[in-house]
């Protein structure tokens, strides 16, 4: 009987956990037709203060970027990614980060296509 209870709290963390991660879990929401359609996706904001994230921000003058909103802030960014080199093949692979991508890149060392748009981004 004892072992029956521990197995019942047990499950009933369980179900708490599930039940608070797909309720409570703040992935991206998208509207459609205006009802929510939530993210398969977790994304992780770095925070501001993160060094190679704000050498990155003041090297490449993004303040320069003006919006009205973060989705047109958004837009905009992509826009300007889209903008810094021709899709092409990464051969070496570029290292994981927006600063080395774009050296590498833009020095004629590698290419970029997906992987390297989305990691500037």
């Amino acid at each position: 009987m004892k072992r029956f209870k521990v197995l019942l709290i047990i499950l009933f963390i369980l179900i708490i956990i599930i039940v608070s991660y797909f309720f409570f879990n703040p992935g991206i929401k998208v509207y459609c037709n205006n009802k929510i359609i939530k993210s398969n996706y977790n994304f992780i904001y770095e925070h501001w203060k993160e060094k190679r994230l704000y050498e990155l921000y003041d090297r490449e003058d993004y303040k320069i970027i003006k919006a009205k909103s973060e989705f047109e802030y958004f837009l905009k960014l992509a826009e300007w990614v889209n903008s810094q080199w021709k899709s092409s093949v990464p051969n070496p692979y570029p290292l994981s980060n927006a600063i080395s991508i774009l050296d590498d890149i833009r020095s004629g060392k590698t290419g970029g296509f997906c992987g390297q748009y989305a990691y500037v981004y």
